[in-house]
């Protein structure tokens, strides 16, 4: 019994020390974004930084870019820019598919790193031109820096002093720095510096090791800018990401030749003038992001955001000496560590954001100085949100300017529901379990009216939800926008299925007729104004050019209003004076035009403080109601009420008829419904899959919907939901992004020289460099067949002394193809 015990102390002993071995053999892992694939390695460190076991664990990406990682927690963050979206994953089990859903909607999101102390995680989006930051699952956001930014591609955090970097490539190129929490900005590196890419720190020696795509050279400089160090040089190198390990920098280049891609190790980079390089890992399509999970990349940290965020009800950024400070998402302000938001009462527009799980208040400056009716609130401090709960994926909102009341309907629930401004008064007036898109108020006679989508009808109910009917339920495919007008009392609507149009009905749904059939293609919102008679409507034509139309009923004119500059998808308009406002799902921002101008310009305001932005609607009131109408048990016919005095024997007869002529039309108007059902059906079943079973809600949250399509056939609400699947088209273009094998690139692939002790070499060689001025390849990641199928750019090479390669359109007008957005979307 006691040589057991020994035995086994023993064993343990052993097993202790293999484990040690192993964690110092292969400490941490590397992980990689490649376009279609996010792939992960072993650092080695007995074999000079060497990769091994390369395990591409998600795949089918659209375009994988930027990737994150918090080493306690096992999540891998990443984002894919061809569906404007981050997920999450989970490194410890390693579950079939793309991990969860936490944000989507960005412009380009090309880096991201993690505060692991507080649990942040900060973004750099290249084409919204702002810093910003969540917690892991995306709640809480909040725009840092938006002013004065170019293009941020790489971002870098040190928690324990509190402090970010970033490397801005647009205008003038600089690395800055900031308070986590976006204070304190300066400009650290400005000089000597023309395409910063990928940022890398140093947590212990206070360095920030950068990469810079114009000169093909590898630097350091100490965290105010200065003791600046050149630590390795590559011809072509094109550099994108770098991460730090132990005293090896892993590079990654993202057009390298034949190969399309490569990381490249630098060992010794913090023995001035010893760093050398090992070229270990080449690939048929782009290197792009990198990071590490190792222990020296996130040591423990004592800061008081570790515990209960410090206390802050949002967000809580670590500073220097274990100080911290509170934040609040966007649309908050603070109130020492609570966040408040306190609405404007008049004058604005409401936008629903489905990605953000909040309506917005964006406020209208009426007593402009040109006396014109303005945008107030054109960055993240003017947009104020409702202090709404549990919403999960709102999508339609309209509002009564009465009782300054907000309708809103929420996907997930299958409901529509009502609050005040302030989020009292909170009742859900519809709970059905279906899918309701458009949503109006009829403020004179107190009801409100919405579309379905899943069942193909439209609605009416008192605005308690009380007296519902069904009043249009047959010839709909998709209904989607509704509008009342308020004078007469008839409905609006568009229709976006197989046969687009436009439609009106009384407001018991008789009296049906179209209005508008020719040249729509994907009709969404839908508003009217009362007193001058005009109906307007947004038509989607993504990836082409849209546009806001109007549609006289008194003398049955339409006319084109605007025309939207491509790439834009309108979803939602409203009026407010003068203008029309409408909100943009691929902008995801608020436009307005002046409706009444010839060539309106568009104004702009909102842009990347909302994400998934749906329902639009504002405070206008066109018809101010002081007497309130009585709730009914069932809307009105048509006309006035009257009454009649009725003989007792007639009368009698008459009721007899009514009843005998009711189940006739009863039994007919079962057999039409019943047979226009089986044809939408069988329409549908070309179309999607079966969307019927209602998701639950935290389904619905991990997987909210993308970027909408741009086919009319395709609904965008229901894109990437299981229960609500619609075959998408690829975002933005048909063009294949994936590298084929033999593409021509823009620089060749380094050869490395294999002398040296183990093969190394402190002067990497170029074979077939270029004499002057090469044939003129494609873009990045696009070969010279695509290039030319898609009308594309003709590139010149980049020489050794231009800072970014000039790109030729066909009309010779110079354009440059410095970010992968543009490749992406081109």
């Amino acid at each position: 019994m006691k040589r057991g015990r020994k035995m086994g102390a023993h064993q343990m002993m052993i097993i202790m020390i293999l484990v040690l071995y192993a964690v110092l053999k292969s400490d941490g892992l590397i992980y990689e974004a490649r376009v279609n694939s996010i792939c992960s390695f072993e650092v080695d460190q007995t074999a000079t930084g060497g990769l091994t076991n390369q395990n591409c664990f998600i795949t089918n990406l659209n375009y994988g870019v930027a990737v994150a990682t918090d080493r306690r927690e096992n999540i891998l963050f990443y984002s894919d820019i061809g569906t404007l979206e981050i997920r999450s994953y989970d490194t410890e089990t390693l579950p079939a598919g793309k991990g969860d859903r936490i944000l989507y909607g960005f412009g380009s999101v090309e880096d991201m790193a993690v505060d692991w102390v507080a649990r942040n995680l900060y973004t750099a989006d290249q084409s919204f031109r702002q810093i910003a930051v969540s917690k892991y699952d995306g709640s809480m956001r909040a725009v840092l820096i938006q002013d004065d930014v170019g293009k941020p591609r790489s971002i870098a955090l040190h928690p324990e002093q509190g402090l970010m970097f970033w490397a801005d490539y647009g205008g003038l190129p600089s690395i800055e720095r900031a308070n986590l929490d976006g204070t304190d900005r300066t400009t650290i590196v400005d000089a000597n510096v023309q395409f910063p890419n990928g940022l890398a720190i140093d947590l212990q020696n206070s360095i920030i090791y950068f990469a810079d795509r114009g000169s093909d050279n590898v630097a350091s400089v100490d965290f105010n800018g200065g003791n600046r160090q050149l630590i390795h040089y590559q011809f072509g190198g094109d550099f994108f990401d770098m991460v730090l390990v132990k005293d090896h920098l892993f590079v990654t280049s993202w057009t390298s030749g034949e190969a399309g891609g490569h990381i490249t190790t630098i060992a010794n980079v913090s023995e001035i003038n010893q760093a050398v390089d090992f070229e270990i890992i080449d690939h048929n399509t782009f290197a792009l992001g990198i990071t590490a999970n190792d222990e020296d990349t996130q040591p423990l940290v004592s800061s008081p955001c570790t515990t209960n965020s410090g206390g802050c009800e949002e967000l809580c950024y670590p500073l220097a000496n274990a100080a911290f400070s509170c934040g609040c998402s966007s649309g908050y302000t603070l109130n020492g560590v609570t966040c408040e938001s306190t609405p404007y009462e008049d004058d604005f527009v409401l936008v629903v954001d489905s990605a953000l799980k909040k309506i917005f208040q964006v406020p209208i400056v009426v007593d402009a100085p040109d006396g014109d009716t303005g945008l107030g609130g054109t960055t993240d401090e003017g947009v104020r949100a409702l202090p709404l709960d549990d919403l999960e994926y709102p999508i339609a909102l309209t509002y009564d300017p009465v009782l300054k009341h907000v309708y809103w309907t929420d996907l997930t629930y299958g409901s529509i529901t009502k609050a005040a401004l302030d989020g009292s008064f909170k009742q859900t007036i519809v709970f059905d379990n279906n899918v309701h898109v458009g949503i109006a108020i009829d403020t004179a006679r107190r009801r409100i009216y919405w579309t379905d989508e899943d069942r193909d009808v439209i609605e009416v109910a008192n605005l308690d939800g009380s007296g519902r009917q069904t009043i249009i339920q047959n010839s709909l495919n998709e209904p989607r926008g509704i509008t009342v007008d308020i004078q007469t009392g008839d409905i609006y609507w568009t229709d976006w299925g197989s046969a687009p149009k436009i439609e009106k009905a009384s407001r018991s749904g008789t009296m049906r007729e179209i209005l508008v059939t020719e040249n729509l293609n994907f009709p969404n919102g839908i508003t009217i104004d009362p007193t001058e008679r005009i109906l307007y409507w947004c038509d989607s034509n993504h990836p082409d050019q849209s546009k806001i139309e109007r549609y006289n009923l008194l003398t049955n004119e339409r006319t084109l209003v605007a025309t939207l500059p491509a790439p834009s998808q309108p979803y939602g308009v409203t009026i407010h004076g003068d203008f029309i406002y409408w909100s943009d799902w691929v902008k995801n921002a608020v436009y307005r035009v002046d409706r009444f101008a010839d060539n309106p310009l568009a104004e702009v305001v909102g842009e990347g403080v909302m994400l998934g932005m749906q329902g639009i609607v504002s405070s206008q009131i066109f018809e101010v109601v002081t007497t309130l109408a009585p709730p009914v048990t069932q809307p009105d016919t048509e006309g006035p009420e009257k009454s009649y005095v009725i003989p007792a024997a007639f009368g009698a007869v008459v009721f007899v008829v009514v009843i005998i002529i009711g189940v006739v039309v009863g039994v007919i108007c079962f057999r039409r419904t019943k047979e226009n059902r089986r044809l939408a059906q069988g329409q549908r079943g070309q179309q999607s899959n079966d969307y019927r079973t209602r998701p639950q809600a935290a389904k619905c949250s991990e997987e909210p919907p993308p970027l909408p399509g741009g086919h009319p056939n395709d609904d965008p609400l229901y894109m990437d939901l299981d229960a609500f699947k619609k075959d998408p088209p690829p975002p933005y273009t048909e063009l294949n992004l994936k590298q084929q094998a033999g593409g021509e690139q823009s620089y060749e692939n380094p050869a490395f020289d294999s002398g040296g002790a183990n093969g190394n070499s402190l002067s990497p060689t170029m074979r077939d460099l270029p004499d002057g001025m090469a044939p003129p390849p494609p873009p990045p990641g696009v070969s010279r067949d695509q290039m030319a199928a898609s009308g594309g750019y003709m590139p010149y090479l980049k020489n050794s002394t231009d800072q970014e390669g000039l790109y030729m359109t066909p009309d010779e007008a110079a354009g440059t193809t410095d970010s992968l957005y543009e490749v992406a979307n081109a």
